[in-house]
Parts: C-alpha cells; sequence; structure tokens
C-alpha cells in the first residue's frame, strides 16, 4: 500500500472520490496481512475519506435487545475493542429502523429523528456510543438480503450534514464489506 492519503477535498467529482475510496478499500483488504491492524487501518482510512472522527464495524447480536458486538474500531474509540458490546434503548432503535427502512440512517444529534422517542434520542448520544458524539452515519452491511453487520461513521462534535454521496459510497462499500464478512475475510 502506498503512502499517500486521498482526502475528500482533492476530489472535484464525485465518480473520481467513489473510485479512489473503492480503490484504497481494495488495497487495504487484500494487500494488508489479516488482523486487527488492517481493520483498524480500513477504519482509518474511511474516517480520512468521510471526514469523521470514529468508526466502527459492529455485528447484530440480538435484533429484539438492539444488541451489538464490535468487529473492528478506529481510533478514536477510547475504549472500545473487537468483541466488546454495545447496547441501550438509543442502539435498538438504530437496529429497528435499519429493519423497517432499507438504506443508511443519517442521524444528527441536532435534529430529532421522529422513529426515536425522547430517552432513546438521548441515550444513543450520551451513553449507548461509550463517549459522546453529534452525527452518526449507520449503513448496514448485508447478503442474502438480511443485515449481519453495521459501518458506523461518527463525528464526535459538531454538526455535520450527510450527503447524497456520502450515503452511496458508504453503501457501495457496506457491499463490498458484506462479501468480505461473509468469507470471514475481515474477524
Amino acid at each position: 500500500m502506498n503512502n499517500h492519503q486521498n482526502r475528500r477535498a482533492q476530489f472535484r467529482r464525485y465518480s473520481d472520490r467513489r473510485v479512489a475510496a473503492l480503490l484504497e478499500l481494495h488495497e487495504v483488504l487484500f494487500y494488508e496481512p489479516p488482523g486487527e491492524a488492517r481493520s483498524r487501518l480500513f477504519l482509518n482510512m474511511m474516517n480520512s475519506d468521510y471526514q469523521t472522527d470514529r468508526a466502527a464495524i459492529v455485528r447484530l447480536i440480538s435484533a429484539g435487545q438492539g444488541r451489538v458486538s464490535v468487529i473492528a474500531a478506529s481510533e478514536g474509540w477510547e475504549r472500545l475493542q473487537p468483541g466488546d458490546f454495545l447496547d441501550g434503548s438509543g442502539i435498538r432503535r438504530i437496529v429497528e429502523t435499519h429493519q423497517e427502512f432499507d438504506g443508511a440512517l443519517t442521524l444528527s444529534k441536532f435534529r430529532s429523528s421522529s422513529a426515536f422517542q425522547n430517552g432513546e434520542w438521548q441515550a444513543l448520544w450520551e451513553e449507548d456510543l461509550q463517549q459522546p458524539a453529534s452525527a452518526l452515519l449507520s449503513v448496514p452491511i448485508r447478503y442474502s438480503g438480511t443485515a449481519i453487520a453495521y459501518l458506523w461513521l461518527l463525528v464526535n462534535s459538531g454538526s455535520r450534514e450527510w450527503s447524497s454521496h456520502d450515503r452511496d459510497l458508504s453503501e457501495e462499500e457496506a457491499s463490498f464489506l458484506a462479501r468480505v464478512l461473509e468469507k470471514k475475510l475481515l474477524d
């Protein structure tokens, strides 16, 4: 892998950003040795491209309880390690919302979602994610039509509006990740 870091601001067109991101994803997942370092490198690459502070891939453990297990976490998660669990009413609501609607969820702490009750909304941002956050892009990683995991991209503070390009690209990357997880290349 080369040491050149592609930054989102370098691309004038979405198609250029898309190609660069997918090539870098492929490069990390297939040319780096398997393990936690590769997963962290991949998620740090995602943080760089989306200009986020934290990223994680979490596996759904129990849909009814909204419990997820961490597969991988980027730098920026102080206490979160692979194998740790995240749960709570806010995470349960994210899982339930993903079951009702296809595609990425874009959430901002400063603009409450009608899918959440007040207590769930506060719990998500203040407790469930273990560290304060202000924006979340949650993308289901599916194969055979069923969500098996989620890619989470988080902003720690400040407002964030997720663009349609952010959603489209993250969904395409999640589709690629589904095949990687299905073949047990990321665990």
